[in-house]
């Protein structure tokens, strides 16, 4: 292959990846994702569960529930039951793995507990603690975010 003919399919490929469009994810979708991934697939008997009606749901998915309006304790008990952290809901950043947490809360870690495994976590190649890492909810996966 020629150089003239690698820099033409390389820059075909630089142009299509400049096309390529990935949607963010709102409140509303990460809420969804949840929801469905835990198995509950009627709004109905979801909002049962967590003590809202369904259109209580509906709105908090579609978006028409303001993040900011958004009640906490709604957040935490959709995140008790889905089993996905609260923080992820807000902000789409997955709480570092070191940082436990129950029902969505995060859990206090003593400060040698957190070295401990921040130790640990850096001698297998993991982030060190305070460079969180951004995922994006994707269909397929978690995928790391630029």
């Amino acid at each position: 292959m020629t150089n003239l003919a690698l820099l033409m399919i390389l820059t075909r490929m630089k142009n299509e990846a400049a096309a390529w469009h990935i949607p963010p994810w709102t409140v509303g979708d990460r809420l969804r994702k949840a929801r469905e991934e835990a198995g509950w697939n009627s709004q109905e008997a979801f909002g049962k569960k967590i003590g809202v009606s369904r259109g209580t749901v509906q709105n908090y998915e579609s978006g028409r529930i303001s993040p900011e309006r958004m009640k906490e304790i709604y957040l935490r008990e959709w995140s008790r039951v889905t089993g996905v952290p609260v923080e992820w809901f807000k902000t789409g950043i997955e709480p570092y793995p070191s940082e436990p947490t129950r029902g969505g809360v995060r859990l206090a870690v003593a400060p040698a507990a957190r070295a401990k495994t921040a130790n640990r976590a850096a001698s297998k190649g993991a982030a060190q603690p305070g460079s969180l890492l951004k995922y994006r909810f994707t269909p397929a996966s978690l995928k790391v975010a630029a």
